[in-house]
């Protein structure tokens, strides 16, 4: 159910608003992630909620840096031993797009750009 999605990603959204880094990866719902122990499979929709979570906690490079630097999605995924974090980078600086629904945007509130701007046929979209 849409309706039930949307008002979960919400109401994770606004919980995560209030906390720190170490604070939300202390949450019941990511010590189950990383009890998962890398065996959590990825989808796109998994990491663009994870990274609207990070950008939610005040994450701010989440970008693949120069080698020297440890990205905020690398730290991330290594604290809940998640094994995708270069695919979740990639993701990340090349958001996917869907004709009919939108593109995911990870700057926008919402997480979604306004499916009217993203036309058919353009690189990324489906």
């Amino acid at each position: 159910d849409q309706a039930a999605v949307w008002a979960d990603a919400a109401s994770l959204c606004e919980e995560a608003a209030g906390l720190d880094r170490q604070q939300l990866l202390a949450t019941e719902e990511f010590r189950q992630i990383a009890a998962a122990q890398g065996s959590l499979k990825y989808t796109y929709t998994f990491g663009v909620g994870l990274v609207m979570l990070m950008r939610a906690v005040g994450e701010t490079e989440l970008s693949p840096p120069p080698r020297t630097v440890t990205s905020g999605i690398t730290a991330w995924c290594t604290a809940l031993d998640l094994r995708f974090a270069t695919r979740l980078a990639s993701d990340y600086t090349r958001p996917l797009s869907i004709d009919g629904i939108g593109r995911f945007d990870f700057y926008s509130e919402s997480g979604l750009e306004d499916a009217s701007l993203v036309s058919i046929g353009q690189e990324g979209s489906f």
